[in-house]
């Protein structure tokens, strides 16, 4: 949460020096059991929105903020860092013996068993691959309401709205081994066999979701609200140099979580309650007309029951089955940030920065299958991601102080890209916020 400790009278921005250190840490500790969590889409890391800033507003001082956050999703980090497309699990090779999977029809199975052996065909042989293409973008539009409780805690509510569209697209590019099985049903008079065998590998991966009862793969365009977060900053200590604050947020699962019966799905949230804080610095006038700021902290997201679909084969996530019960505890995430603020004059400042940031692997129980089903569950869910930002502002604060324009408002850019990771989209994301004081 990015405040301003300037404000409309000297009054207001008038500063205790004496810290009553029994108050302070008292507060600390209520804080250290508020909830934190980011304000996009949940359970995954995301890029960094701005620099963070331990600034508090005065008493009675309020602002609104407005984000509005541009992401595209084209490409991530795979579980060894390398660089893949969203629908690089589509891409496929496809045997014999993958249609002879044991969730298929029985009797389909056990006649196309038959006469696969019985013409001599080897059921590790490839028949062709399944292909795919998913492309995502979404926009969170995030409207911010802070107030100076007091001179040292400022609270604030966030409710971020998604609107997003995503494209999929699947299909199969068969080879000379499956022409010949084609061409044998019709050498042998087996029309039917032969039409419905086409038939349902015109599209394999169509064919399989509709057998396990997802809804079909198409693209989709909605407008979701995510989870919304309660903040508290509580300023420690402050003086001419160095300025630390303490943050929280308490995250209400209000977004809808991802939807089971779909492949592809964009969720408001994670559907669960988180916890953190934030450990908040800024260094100003170490360097003329800069301030430096640091961020680190953490989240644990707590244990909780929710209806996930166990694999049933450790290298596919689709699968029929369901468990409505499963225990899930989402890894803790760890971060650090770091960057400057350089402000020339005339109401105009850059900036530059820095994160790194870390989650622990999910860890997924239950009762309904084996423990081992479960454990897949947690394949590729330890993820980290490295991300810088640069980005631009304009403040009137000075002009309005100087009564030479009527309201205080800001206006900054932000665009964070993201360097390296693991298990975590690629793409870099964008930012605008416009902010009032009043």
């Amino acid at each position: 949460m990015k405040t301003k400790t300037k404000t409309k009278t000297k009054t207001k921005i008038k500063i205790k020096t004496k810290t009553n250190f029994k108050y302070t840490f008292r507060l600390m500790f209520m804080l250290m059991v508020i909830f934190n969590l980011t304000v996009l889409l949940a359970a995954d890391l995301k890029p960094p929105m701005d620099l963070p800033s331990a600034q508090v507003l005065p008493k009675g001082v309020r602002n609104i903020r407005y984000k509005n956050l541009d992401v595209k999703g084209n490409e991530k980090f795979d579980n060894f860092g390398g660089s893949q497309v969203l629908a690089d699990p589509f891409f496929k090779e496809v045997t014999w013996g993958e249609l002879l999977d044991p969730t298929s029809d029985e009797i389909d199975k056990g006649l196309l068993r038959g006469y696969l052996e019985s013409n001599g065909y080897d059921l590790s042989q490839s028949i062709g691959t399944t292909t795919g293409a998913v492309s995502v973008a979404a926009t969170a539009h995030v409207p911010i309401f802070a107030y100076g409780v007091s001179e040292r805690v400022t609270l604030a509510i966030a409710v971020p709205v998604v609107k997003y569209k995503f494209n999929v697209a699947t299909g199969f590019v068969k080879n000379d081994n499956l022409r010949k099985l084609t061409d044998g049903f019709a050498a042998d008079g087996k029309t039917y066999e032969q039409g419905k065998f086409i038939n349902k590998m015109t599209n394999p991966v169509a064919t399989k979701l509709a057998l396990f009862g997802y809804s079909p793969l198409e693209g989709e365009e909605r407008t979701k609200l995510g989870d919304i977060n309660l903040v508290a900053k509580y300023l420690v200590k402050k003086n001419d140099i160095w300025t630390m604050s303490v943050q929280g947020t308490l995250t209400l699962p209000t977004g809808k979580a991802a939807d089971i019966n779909k492949v592809v799905d964009v969720p408001g949230g994670d559907g669960q309650i988180d916890f953190g804080t934030t450990i908040l610095n800024e260094f100003s006038d170490v360097i003329p007309n800069t301030v430096i700021m640091t961020a680190f902290g953490n989240t644990i997201q707590f244990e909780d029951k929710i209806a996930r679909r166990v694999p049933y084969r450790q290298d596919s996530k689709l699968t029929p089955d369901i468990d409505w019960n499963t225990h899930r505890d989402l890894g803790e995430v760890f971060f650090a940030q770091a960057g400057i603020k350089y402000a020339p004059g005339m109401g105009f400042n850059f900036i530059g920065g820095w994160a790194i940031q870390y989650k622990e692997a999910d860890v997924y129980s239950g009762m309904a299958y084996s423990a081992d089903r479960y454990k897949w569950l947690e394949i590729e869910t330890e993820q980290r991601m490295q991300t810088v930002q640069f980005g631009a502002g304009y403040s009137t604060l000075d002009l309005f102080k100087a009564k030479k324009f009527p309201v205080p408002l800001e206006l900054n850019l932000n665009h964070s890209m993201v360097v390296s990771g693991k298990n975590v989209t690629k793409d870099a994301l964008t930012s605008v916020e416009f902010v009032m004081f009043f």
